[in-house]
């Protein structure tokens, strides 16, 4: 993870987003891609409204984004800045591309409304789905912006042993320590038998210091934000998988939950793409 693309509304919860991403980008030393979207307006509005207004917002937009730039490059970290017209979801899915970014940066808002809360609301499975890198969610005064434990939701369903080799690989470069969770849920379907995907897990990281925890949920969003706090996660991790029924997080609604309501940042790896 060398190219960070990050997102910013220039809102206050942006600064900690920011905070986040510059910690991360120094443990791994990598680069931040700024990226801010300017809304564009509607075709109904007069032509040399639209240019005054767009003229003014741009350059207080890009005004904005060297700001904060700047604060990221004082931090010691390497910054470009891209301020583009559209929709933002698009942008983040060329920018990806155009920069070769491997990690998605975004900021999760408190409320319910704006449009950036309605991109992490209504399009983050979308996003997450459309992407070929990860993506981090980060929520609204995340405690911390160092990562030092690590918990990663397993499914025991199928085979995440190239996500856990990322994972592992991951708190390594952030010196951090690894916990696997594996949440009971009722009514969640349970087709293949758990210690077969154990067994695989401990013969392949055999060399790797993990623990493996089994706690009982009413629902996968709910236990895995208790699980976060009770255990002192710094990063949830979970892998969206699109492919198969199996499992309440494989479910876009269920994996968004999870994104609204996780208490720490929160990393989405698309697993069909490793």
């Amino acid at each position: 993870m060398k190219t960070l693309l990050v997102t910013t509304d220039f809102s206050e919860h942006s600064r900690t987003t920011l905070r986040v991403a510059a910690a991360l980008a120094g443990r791994l030393q990598g680069r931040v891609v700024l990226l801010h979207s300017v809304p564009i307006y509607p075709a109904s509005e007069p032509l040399t409204t639209v240019d005054v207004g767009l003229s003014e917002q741009y350059e207080v937009s890009k005004t904005k984004l060297d700001e904060q730039a700047e604060t990221l490059r004082r931090a010691g970290v390497l910054v470009e800045t891209l301020l583009e017209g559209g929709s933002l979801s698009e942008l983040v899915r060329d920018a990806v591309e155009e920069k070769a970014a491997d990690l998605v940066v975004v900021g999760r808002t408190e409320t319910s409304t704006g449009w950036l809360a309605q991109l992490l609301g209504n399009q983050a499975s979308d996003l997450v789905e459309a992407l070929d890198v990860p993506v981090l969610m980060v929520p609204p005064n995340a405690p911390v912006a160092e990562f030092h434990k690590i918990l990663y939701a397993t499914q025991l369903e199928f085979d995440e042993r190239e996500i856990l080799r990322q994972v592992f690989d991951l708190a390594k470069m952030l010196g951090a320590s690894v916990q696997l969770v594996k949440l009971d849920v009722p009514f969640e379907p349970n087709i293949h038998r758990d210690k077969d995907y154990v067994a695989d897990i401990e013969r392949t990281f055999a060399g790797e210091t993990y623990e493996l925890l089994r706690r009982k949920a009413e629902t996968v969003s709910g236990g895995l934000s208790d699980a976060a706090r009770d255990l002192g996660a710094d990063l949830l991790v979970l892998c969206s998988h699109h492919r198969t029924f199996l499992d309440q997080l494989i479910n876009p609604s269920k994996a968004r939950q999870v994104l609204l309501q996780s208490p720490v940042p929160t990393l989405v790896f698309p697993l069909e793409r490793v």
